[in-house]
């Protein structure tokens, strides 16, 4: 991971200007979103397994209007975040990640490890006007996060299951070591239909990128969606909560998505890295992948709620995962945006 410090220095720099850090630069955060992942939101499975837990909250300035934007030119994300009618977020987001059963007295070697992630997140993201039936959204932020008990998931998962009456987790003992991390996301979504300029198109297309650079995670993803009803044009693809973009579209009535993603990881310190107590046997998996499908409802003039539930592929591998028949995950979703 040593060659990929200098690669994210020279990276924070180029971004430096697109995305300041210093608070007297930013505008008015007046909007809220709230971003929470679960499997208990499925119906299906609510056992705390793998992806246990993610949250985020998220604070933003208002949208932009999109008259006279130039479009969003996703082979130079960063020059398009340069425009003036940006809208800028900082969030404060947790993962937590358990092993398959969480009744376990003593770590599984061959199952995810524990473990937690503790971030600060901020950025930038700017949409462009409907041309000739496209448009697009581009999202950069800088990431500051931490590993181990100052992630805090055993407070967090323990001390909500004591509230629910619901059986501890014991081997915290056993997580993720520490680590102190930095990374770099950026992303870019085009949204395609039949319709010119229309925006209230009946069905449209996404397709988009992601990535991830830095010492805790490292990947590349593609997405690829189709949207449906009134507000169709405003669906985003769903992504994990420390992946996703705090700014969403503003839906008029309602709207349904549904497609698939792939990505390619490198490193994910929450399943590369050292554990406490034992050595594990598992690594990232090369390729993942998963299905989604949400939908987005408008609760007035300026709240939205949106559900997305996704299948995905399990994220890791080794010399015995493949003897333990695992299940694949099901994680519901939960977005909820707001004027504050």
């Amino acid at each position: 991971m040593r060659p990929l410090i200098p690669a994210l220095t020279a990276l924070c720099l180029t971004v430096g200007p697109v995305v300041p850090l210093q608070a007297a630069d930013w505008p008015d955060l007046s909007r809220l979103s709230i971003h929470l992942d679960n499997d208990e939101f499925t119906g299906n499975r609510p056992d705390d397994r793998w992806y246990s837990s993610g949250g985020r909250i998220d604070w933003h300035s208002p949208p932009n209007p999109l008259a006279g934007l130039n479009p969003v030119t996703c082979l130079q994300p960063l020059r398009s975040l340069r425009q003036p009618s940006r809208q800028r977020f900082v969030s404060l987001g947790q993962d937590i990640y358990s092993q398959n059963t969480r009744t376990n007295t003593v770590p599984n070697p061959d199952d995810r490890p524990m473990g937690a992630l503790l971030y600060l997140q901020a950025g930038q993201s700017v949409l462009s006007p409907v041309v000739d039936g496209t448009s697009a959204q581009a999202t950069a932020k800088i990431e500051l996060g931490v590993t181990g008990p100052a992630a805090l998931g055993e407070s967090i998962q323990n001390g909500i299951h004591h509230m629910l009456g619901v059986r501890e987790v014991t081997i915290w003992n056993y997580q993720v070591r520490p680590r102190l991390g930095l990374n770099l996301h950026l992303s870019c979504l085009r949204q395609s239909s039949s319709t010119a300029t229309d925006q209230r198109a009946p069905m449209v297309l996404h397709y988009g990128y992601d990535m991830s650079v830095g010492n805790v995670l490292t990947q590349a993803g593609v997405s690829l969606a189709v949207s449906a009803g009134p507000s169709a044009r405003a669906m985003t693809v769903p992504r994990s909560a420390r992946l996703a973009s705090p700014v969403v579209r503003k839906v008029r009535r309602w709207g349904l998505i549904a497609g698939l993603s792939a990505r390619a990881v490198a490193y994910d310190a929450l399943l590369d890295g050292d554990t406490y107590g034992y050595r594990s046997r598992v690594s990232s998996k090369p390729l993942q992948g998963e299905a989604f499908i949400g939908v987005t409802l408008a609760l007035g003039s300026r709240w939205q709620l949106s559900y997305a539930l996704s299948r995905r592929t399990i994220d890791f591998e080794g010399p015995g995962v493949s003897a333990k028949n695992y299940k694949r995950q099901n994680v519901g979703q939960l977005v909820l945006q707001a004027p504050l």
